[in-house]
């Protein structure tokens, strides 16, 4: 039971550093800064959030509150910038280190 448990907290940590056979930690944390801008800026392009905003059908029933919508629109914004910086650093080669 104590195994199933640490293993699960294990697998829910954050991921370990990029790492490429060939390249040294200050070639990586440039890369990994060019690929966050280059994601920060294609996420913002993506998600353009602007008042008005059209608010979506209502959520499980009800209408959801404006703070309510934008604080959602911002954390898909923010997996969507995650998940591209991530797949520039696979399109370079790095992969993460377990």
């Amino acid at each position: 039971m104590c195994l199933a448990v640490a293993l699960g907290v294990a697998a829910c940590g954050p991921p370990g550093s990029w790492q490429r056979a060939d390249t040294g930690s200050v070639a990586t944390a440039a890369d990994w800064t060019q690929c966050r801008q280059a994601a920060k800026e294609e996420a913002d392009r993506l998600y353009v959030f602007s008042f008005p905003f059209p608010y979506p059908p209502g959520w499980a029933g009800r209408q959801p509150s404006y703070l309510e919508w934008q604080q959602r629109f911002e954390a898909v914004k923010s997996q969507e910038e995650s998940r591209l910086a991530a797949t520039c650093m696979r399109e370079k080669g790095y992969v993460r280190a377990a």
